[in-house]
């Protein structure tokens, strides 16, 4: 709205009204005397049809002045005097009462030439006081005035419907105020016609809205600034630092299904160097972000007592890392597509220690197992468990280099015992089955069928069977190391770190997904 000032044709004097002195008069006598109606031209260009008593102006008269203006009233001792009207040459009207030819100080009414109207108390010809004024936009003010300016409390309605109660100073909007535009609401302080100080602002709302949006803060010139507190229309809520009306500092974002965003906000975006997100069940991310999710370093401590910290691309962990179980099981080492791919150690609580490779966070490939017991096992690993070709050294010091599947000795395989004894042939789960023969030291014992419970059978079969032995000797000891190549990439354990955006500004709040163990 623009600035409602009364015009200056309202701080105009009234025209100075002379005395009478008369060049041409025509009307009634009394005693020699102008007394009763009549018509006066004066010198000066004045002309008055009216009312005479006792040779001077008194009673009712129009009275036209010489720079067009034109007065209608009660008149006595030759000037107005009382209830009149008087229409000024700039086409502004008043009406009110006059005092030895002068707008007296009290009610009275003003109709400008621009169309707005005065209705009120006035004081040294402007308003003063209470008053009213309709304006020529359509807007309308009724409150107190001073030196003829809206100053103090008063109420002004805008063209638009728009209303603002409160404060005043010089036709602005100053100290406490409500202004309201349908939905609209804004209460709090006003410095020179703009929000300015604290104050809480209630938004319109929009079909489908969870929440009535608002805002309550500080503002400097119409923005949102300092520190403040918003409430977004999907159920967010924003509580920190503003600047230019926008997040702008430390704050905290909550979003509609729990989670809690503390962060440094830049321009209405999170800086990305450093984000701790709350989870509703307690799980917590600290780190770098960008985009919508964690990126770069950081940390998750899931609510089951499960910690990863390490490097993350776009909500997933990638890169080096360590992850710590509740169980108290250590994995660190590579990942990818946020599993465990590719080189890496687990320290288990039993004191147990694996070091080698990864396949979609299960051991695969080749690896080092040493066991809580002493031993150790040095070979390949498939879905998890021994499986293919390895060594494993027992405690007890004796050794076994062959075949595995599922964590078992199967397949072809050679078995030093403590005692120096051998044992070299067939083996299915985990025990000698099948061709085999013992040697003890240098010296060849017995060789044959062997059953699962270890009974020799068929000693006919000696020298088929020493050759087939023979062979399985050689091929191990002069196989090629496991090979480490082939990984096949995908999902973990642990799942996506999905830390969602927003921004977010006072339209928008992106929604963030929990990581799951």
């Amino acid at each position: 709205m623009k600035q409602s000032r009364v015009p200056s044709s309202l701080l105009s004097q009234t025209p100075n009204l002379p005395n009478l002195r008369a060049d041409r008069y025509k009307g009634d006598y009394m005693n020699d005397t102008r007394h009763g109606v009549g018509e006066l031209e004066t010198a000066d260009g004045e002309s008055y049809q009216g009312e005479f008593a006792h040779g001077v102006r008194s009673g009712y008269g129009v009275c036209r002045y010489p720079d067009g203006s034109l007065y209608k009233g009660q008149w006595s001792s030759d000037r107005p005097q009382g209830e009149g009207t008087l229409f000024m040459s700039n086409g502004d009207v008043f009406e009110g009462v006059f005092d030895s030819g002068a707008r007296a100080d009290g009610p009275g009414k003003l109709s400008y030439a621009t169309g707005e109207v005065y209705e009120g108390n006035f004081q040294a010809d402007v308003p003063e006081g209470q008053g009213s004024c309709l304006f020529s936009d359509g807007a309308s003010y009724t409150g107190a005035w001073s030196h003829g300016l809206m100053n103090g409390k008063g109420s002004l309605t805008f063209s638009s419907g728009a209303t603002y109660t409160g404060d005043f100073r010089s036709c602005k909007r100053h100290g406490q105020g409500t202004m309201q535009d349908g939905d609209a609401k804004y209460s709090g302080e006003w410095t020179d016609d703009k929000r300015n100080g604290r104050g809480t602002m209630q938004y319109a709302t929009q079909p489908g809205d969870n929440a009535v949006p608002s805002y309550s803060g500080g503002w400097c010139n119409d923005e949102r600034s300092g520190h403040g507190v918003m409430r977004y229309a999907d159920g967010s809520l924003y509580d920190g630092q503003w600047s230019r009306d926008m997040r702008h500092g430390q704050g905290t974002l909550s979003l509609p299904d729990g989670q809690k965003w503390i962060a440094e906000f830049r321009n209405d975006e999170i800086v990305c160097e450093k984000v701790r997100v709350e989870f509703p069940d307690s799980s917590v991310y600290e780190g770098q972000f960008r985009g919508g999710f964690a990126h770069g370093q950081g940390s998750i401590q899931l609510s089951n007592g499960t910690r990863y910290q390490g490097e993350f691309v776009q909500g997933m962990r990638q890169g080096q890392g360590t992850d710590i179980s509740a169980t108290g099981e250590t994995y660190s080492g590579s990942y990818y597509n946020d599993k465990r791919n590719g080189s890496g150690v687990i320290r288990y609580p039993n004191g147990s220690v694996y070091r080698g490779e990864f396949r979609e966070s299960v051991r695969s490939g080749h690896g080092v197992l040493e066991e809580a017991d002493g031993s150790r096992y040095d070979g390949q690993f498939s879905e998890d468990k021994k499986n293919g070709r390895g060594v494993k050294t027992f405690c007890d010091g004796s050794q076994y280099t062959g075949d595995w599947r599922n964590d078992m000795r199967d397949g072809i395989g050679s078995m030093r015992f403590a005692d120096n004894s051998v044992y070299e042939g067939m083996w299915k789960d985990d025990r000698r089955h099948g061709h085999g023969s013992n040697v003890n030291g240098s010296q060849l014992n017995n060789t044959g069928l062997m059953s699962l419970s270890g009974v020799e059978v068929d000693k006919n079969k000696l020298s088929q069977t020493v050759s087939q032995s023979n062979k399985f000797l050689q091929s191990i000891r002069t196989a090629p190391p496991p090979s480490r190549s082939g990984l096949q990439l995908g999902s973990s354990s642990l799942g996506q770190v999905f830390v969602g955006s927003g921004a977010i500004s006072a339209q928008q709040t992106q929604n963030s997904r929990q990581g799951k163990k």
